[in-house]
């Protein structure tokens, strides 16, 4: 860099290392954890948005050091620039730009594809893999007709031992249709703060909707994707 190069961004050399460590705290942590939710639905566990809720709590304190020091800097320029009876535009503009760069980019960055939709991709691939859909399918048909709309919200209060296919997949609840108005079907359900997500698997027949959300109840949706003929897989929240 020649000396004139120098002497001309020296007069700025606040505004740019601000600009430069506003732009690492708001890009770098949103491109690290931008398959967060994929990676949590690949392996069906919430715990990877812990990691990154935790990594945004101890990101926040020198994020919210390099506000104030934006702040500091932007009515310092005024000061300078009342000070020499003009407005120092330059120095005006770029001592704006750090208090841009975070909403700008946050929102560019997630708003590409909803976080549920994300999840499920990753879930879909963890279900072909872990869920013997063919042997649920048959567990459940096997079934004594007193189990019809029972809801386990404690896996080990089932009156039967669970076989393999079903206990391996460690779900928090189980629930089962109305045998006779909806047919054999089983949901199985997993939760955190961050919301539930689950699966059912129904006879081949079943009516399987289209990928999609539907509206629970005020406040409550469900994202909803088709991994075959009578089974999908949901996130609710």
């Amino acid at each position: 860099m020649t000396e004139n190069t120098k002497s001309k961004f020296s007069p700025y050399k606040a505004e740019i290392i601000l600009i430069v460590l506003m732009t690492l705290i708001a890009v770098v942590p949103p491109l690290y954890f931008y398959n967060v939710q994929y990676e949590c639905g690949l392996n069906n566990d919430s715990a990877g948005m812990f990691q990154a809720l935790f990594c945004y709590m101890y990101l926040s304190i020198p994020f919210i050091i390099v506000l104030i020091i934006s702040l500091i800097n932007f009515i310092w320029v005024i000061i300078k620039s009342c000070k020499a009876k003009k407005a120092l535009w330059t120095k005006l503009i770029l001592s704006l730009v750090p208090f841009f760069i975070p909403p700008f980019l946050i929102i560019n960055l997630f708003n590409r594809e909803p976080g549920a939709v994300k999840f499920l991709r990753g879930n879909e691939q963890w279900v072909h893999k872990h869920v013997d859909v063919a042997a649920i399918r048959q567990w459940v048909m096997s079934l004594d007709p007193a189990f019809s709309g029972q809801r386990y919200y404690e896996i080990k209060k089932f009156p039967e031992q669970l076989p393999e296919v079903i206990s391996k997949l460690d779900p928090q609840y189980l629930y089962f249709s109305d045998f006779e108005k909806e047919g054999r079907v089983i949901e199985f359900e997993w939760g955190s703060a961050f919301g539930h997500w689950g699966l059912r698997i129904g006879p081949a027949d079943m009516e399987t909707p289209q990928e999609g959300h539907i509206v629970i109840d005020e406040g409550t949706y469900e994202y909803q994707r088709p991994i075959e003929p009578g089974v999908y897989i949901f996130n609710r929240g």
